[in-house]
């Protein structure tokens, strides 16, 4: 019995060893799977996919184009006329065409400095949260700018050129 219990004690450490390299060949699996997948670095939707299974790819290649849609940026020409009328922060309702539909409130978070002369246009860019991707992106809109809050009117008036 002594020989069968150094027997038993060696096929408990040969057992242990196969499962110490199932460890590092599962490891090694998954670092070979890791090396093979591509992530995303930004949330959206797939727009193009350039290349496919089996292609080679090389670090600088680009595999897809992923278009980040949440938030949804709004970009509307304003004329020069209006420039006075907004502020980084006030509101606007947001009215996609059909089939879209639907209102949506969005923030102004970005005023052009530079007018377009041809046009006597400038850019006014909004921000509209799309958390759920309910709203895809490229949709002709309308925009209806409101008022600023009476809480920031007082400060707009102390601000002149």
């Amino acid at each position: 019995t002594v020989v069968e219990s150094q027997i038993a004690d060696l096929a408990v450490e040969q057992a242990k060893l196969e499962s110490q390299i199932a460890d590092v060949e599962y490891k090694q699996a998954l670092e070979q799977l890791s090396r093979r997948t591509i992530k995303s670095p930004v949330d959206g939707v797939v727009v193009e996919v350039t290349m496919f299974p089996g292609e080679y790819v090389h670090e600088q290649a680009p595999v897809m184009t992923v278009a980040e849609i949440n938030p949804l940026y709004v970009e509307v020409f304003v004329p020069v006329s209006r420039y006075r009328e907004f502020a980084v922060g006030n509101k606007a309702i947001i009215t996609p065409e059909e089939p879209i539909g639907g209102s949506y409130e969005a923030l102004i978070e970005v005023i052009d400095n530079v007018f377009d002369a041809a046009s006597r246009t400038f850019g006014v860019r909004l921000v509209l949260p799309n958390d759920d991707f309910s709203l895809p992106g490229g949709v002709r809109c309308q925009v209806e700018f409101l008022p600023p809050a009476p809480e920031l009117a007082g400060d707009m008036e102390t601000i002149s050129p």
